[in-house]
């Protein structure tokens, strides 16, 4: 089976993501590709953000108060001095003051999930048409947020957050690191290490995540190499085409995956990406510790050509669990583990059916734990 790789988290500001996935001083190469783009913008402050909608949803949210809370530790992938809060749900609600509204609104920051939110977030994905490969993935973690017109550790009811805004109330860096104390991810983790170990089979990946820098957009390139012969060797580049949206479904404190669907393309001809292995170079730590490399672009690249961030991790094959499939990668003690639907659906480049089918089962499968 084919391994999948991660999305294009990128709802932070230019420079806010810390080891191992750092930032990098601006390079370039000058030629205009062709691809869709994020279109990146600032506020008034200069605190530059992404279009796309970034939406969150709750399970059971009417029912209890909200607040933003100091993270319970440090991640290895999100800076938390700049982003130090997370959502988190509070005590409970009096019944007379628990409201009964569950209408889904697509443009609100927070919203209850629900059957009904499902439904309307698969309605909005409705006749896309995809330029390029379809990816609908789930991916573990937590939205951890950086506040601007909100409070920390003032209690919140859910009708109350649902006009806060990207970015003048809040800007957030997605950690793609499972929550220890996520119970049911946990056992689901132990469950799927039972359940195929044959497939377990572990490579260290590094993928370098660039973007070219246009006089009024941006164009982002991922290139993928696999450690084989001692060496790092090219898998594969892809240019991100469009995302779609994004959606931060919190379970309960502990359990949250953040669904994206986006759309890359794979050839890529004689596109200034085509080419871009090239221009990166590694700087083995020699000590044989993969995790310790250093990626570089080569003095050749042109300014507006730049490295955002690098991941190296260590990679499962994936593991196909109740119709999906899933997969496991290491960095030290820290683990992430991403879902998609089965490749045929993808491949119908129909993301309302994609999405539907990803969270129904998901949500469905943790809730076996």
């Amino acid at each position: 089976m084919k391994s999948f790789g991660g999305g294009w988290d990128d709802d932070f500001p230019a420079g806010d993501r810390k080891t191992p996935r750092q930032n990098y001083g601006n390079k370039q190469r000058n030629k205009n590709p062709v691809l869709a783009s994020r279109k990146p913008r600032a506020d008034q402050a200069g605190r530059s953000y992404v279009t796309f909608p970034r939406i969150h949803a709750a399970r059971d949210g009417l029912t209890c108060k909200w607040a933003f809370v100091k993270a319970r530790g440090p991640v290895s992938d999100v800076d938390t001095r700049k982003f130090p809060y997370q959502l988190v749900r509070e005590e409970q609600l009096p019944l007379y003051q628990q409201q009964q509204s569950t209408v889904a609104d697509m443009d609100s920051f927070l919203n209850c999930f629900t059957d009904g939110y499902i439904r309307a977030a698969t309605q909005a994905l409705s006749g896309i048409t995809i330029d390029g490969s379809l990816t609908v993935m789930a991916c573990f973690g937590q939205t951890l947020f950086r506040l601007h017109s909100l409070d920390a550790n003032r209690s919140y009811q859910l009708e109350e957050l649902r006009g806060v805004r990207y970015p003048n109330d809040v800007q957030s860096s997605w950690s793609n690191i499972c929550d220890d104390g996520a119970r049911a991810v946990r056992l689901l983790i132990d469950t799927l290490k039972r359940t195929s170990p044959e497939e377990l089979k572990q490579e260290f990946k590094i993928t370098v995540y660039c973007s070219l820098k246009t006089s009024d957009d941006r164009q982002d390139v991922k290139t993928t190499f696999v450690r084989q012969h001692d060496r790092w060797v090219l898998q594969e580049s892809r240019a991100l085409s469009q995302e779609y949206v994004y959606h931060d479904i919190i379970l309960d404190n502990s359990t949250r995956f953040r669904v994206k669907v986006f759309s890359e393309l794979t050839a890529p001809g004689k596109e200034w990406w085509s080419s871009i292995h090239n221009l990166i170079r590694f700087q083995e730590s020699g000590v044989g510790n993969s995790f310790a490399t250093k990626v570089t672009l080569d003095p050749r690249a042109s300014k507006d050509l730049r490295i955002n961030y690098v991941s190296i991790e260590s990679v499962y094959e994936p593991v196909e669990f109740h119709g999906l499939r899933f997969q496991l990668s290491t960095q030290g003690n820290d683990v992430s583990l991403d879902v998609l639907p089965p490749e045929e659906m993808l491949e119908k480049k129909q993301p309302d059916e994609s999405f539907e089918f990803l969270v129904k089962r998901l949500v469905q499968v943790l809730d076996e734990f």
